[in-house]
């Protein structure tokens, strides 16, 4: 029996080993996909590029653990945020949005990745900024009495009673906030406007929408059923031009868009006051783009190869928007991308591995997505006799093909004998990562000795990842 010492702690880990699993846990299980970093304009999604260097020394004030000066060190602003028809959608395969479009100017000025994790419920957005997982959360945000978060506004609009001209033309039309006594009023919940009416003092028959729901849903019931409807007047006044419905009376108070950031990131926030301040014209631009009109938008793709990729996609039983996360993990959607090691194509297939497929030029995109595809079954077959549910598979069929088979079930026997489950990703990836420190690819057990392991792992987070938000962009509600 081989001589194999159990792992029982973190503590018995190598220092190096120790480093790379706190890096896998900091990609953490939320959906951290780049949606814009650098570019010029923001045009075209994933316009990564060379980001530049962050500006002169920004000026920090400390109380929190992640203020500018830690978001500044990792080059990464990760921003929670909800994909509707004004925040955050695809245009064709472009990225636009009022939020969006300021996020990605202020990154831009910053040297820093853009990273977006799409979130339509409030609550949770808010949550996970406190918890320390975001640094900003955006997405038609108000003003909410949450203990620990402040907020950077961008507009200011009143909220105003949406009706139809049927309500004002029996009658029913409400003149002034009083009013609205007797009315059917519907609002969304955390949007600031249930609040507002509440504050009123008034009687109303008050319908709450969960919150994530969007305007045009209760602009639809309105058209159906009467009544009223209270929202912000950026937000509403393209609907009622759209829809022939009447805007009524302001109720007090202001109104508007805010980004929120923790209570005490306060060289976060004051970066952000005093961007908007210094480039108003395109905050003003983004404004008049998105909420005083509203943008005209094309059928949602994410690439030119969306047939190919769903084609092909069906035949091995998966996600089209997952074979396109990998292809633009592979090749940034480029045809005639090769590697350092040789790979070639869209899918970036090694010219051996292209003989065995029957890829004779991997530079054609249908022959590289439907080598990648053929590979891809194969290897979900390899793994389908110790996995046999397909979600929990994935991972490894994805480090099989990034770093090879050999590599992945070195990293499976690894964590077996250390007490981890060789079939769950979880429990592997941490020896995947093992495999560059001399220790443990020397290990009895490993066969196929050094892989750089934080390559395959940041490989499967990456691709996951950006499929969870190609599909959120693909199919917002309201679009």
């Amino acid at each position: 029996m081989l001589d194999t010492p159990k792992v029982r702690s973190e503590g018995d880990i190598p220092d190096s080993v120790h480093s790379a699993l706190m890096w896998v846990r900091a990609l953490g299980p939320a959906v951290l996909a780049v949606l814009v970093a650098c570019g010029p304009d923001g045009d075209g999604l994933d316009p990564l590029g060379v980001c530049e260097d962050p500006g002169p020394d920004v000026s920090v004030c400390e109380g929190d653990p992640y203020d500018l000066d830690h978001i500044l060190e990792t080059r990464v602003l990760r921003v929670a945020m909800s994909t509707d028809p004004t925040s955050w959608f695809l245009d064709g395969t472009r990225v636009r949005g009022f939020e969006y479009e300021v996020l990605a100017g202020f990154a831009r000025s910053k040297g820093l990745e853009l990273q977006l994790t799409p979130e339509p419920d409030v609550r949770r957005r808010l949550e996970g900024l406190r918890a320390g997982r975001y640094d900003v959360v955006a997405g038609r945000l108000a003003v909410l009495p949450v203990p620990g978060v402040d907020y950077v506004p961008l507009t200011e609009t009143h909220r105003v009673v949406l009706q139809t001209v049927e309500e004002v033309h029996s009658g029913r039309a409400v003149e002034d906030v009083e009013g609205l006594e007797g009315h059917v009023v519907r609002v969304v919940d955390q949007s600031g406007n249930r609040a507002a009416v509440e504050d009123l003092g008034l009687t109303v028959d008050l319908r709450v929408y969960p919150d994530g729901t969007l305007l045009e849903t209760l602009v639809a019931d309105l058209l159906d059923e009467g009544g009223a409807v209270v929202a912000r007047a950026d937000l509403a006044a393209p609907l009622a031009e759209q829809h022939n419905l009447v805007i009524g009376p302001a109720l007090p108070g202001v109104a508007g868009a805010h980004l929120a950031v923790r209570d005490g990131a306060v060289g976060l926030s004051n970066a952000l006051s005093n961007w908007v301040v210094a480039n108003e014209r395109v905050v003003v631009s983004a404004q008049a783009k998105y909420l005083d009109a509203r943008a005209t938008v094309r059928k949602p793709g994410v690439s030119a190869y969306d047939d190919l990729f769903r084609v092909h996609a069906d035949r091995i039983d998966w996600d089209w928007t997952l074979l396109a996360a990998q292809a633009w993990r592979e090749s940034k959607f480029k045809p005639q991308a090769t590697s350092h090691a040789g790979a070639q194509g869209l899918m970036q297939i090694m010219p051996a591995t292209a003989g065995e497929l029957g890829v004779e030029n991997p530079s054609d995109p249908a022959q590289s997505v439907r080598g990648a595809a053929d590979y891809l079954r194969r290897l979900d077959r390899y793994y389908e006799k110790s996995v046999a549910e397909p979600e929990k598979r994935l991972p490894f069929v994805l480090a099989a093909y990034n770093a090879g088979m050999g590599h992945v079930d070195d990293a499976r026997r690894l964590a077996e004998v250390n007490g981890d489950d060789p079939n769950d990703w979880d429990g592997v990836a941490p020896w995947m990562l093992a495999l560059s420190d001399r220790e443990w690819n020397r290990h009895p057990v490993v066969r196929n000795g050094y892989c750089r392991g934080t390559e395959p792992v940041a490989y499967v987070e990456s691709i996951l990842n950006r499929r969870a938000v190609y599909d959120a962009l693909l199919s917002p509600p309201g679009l």
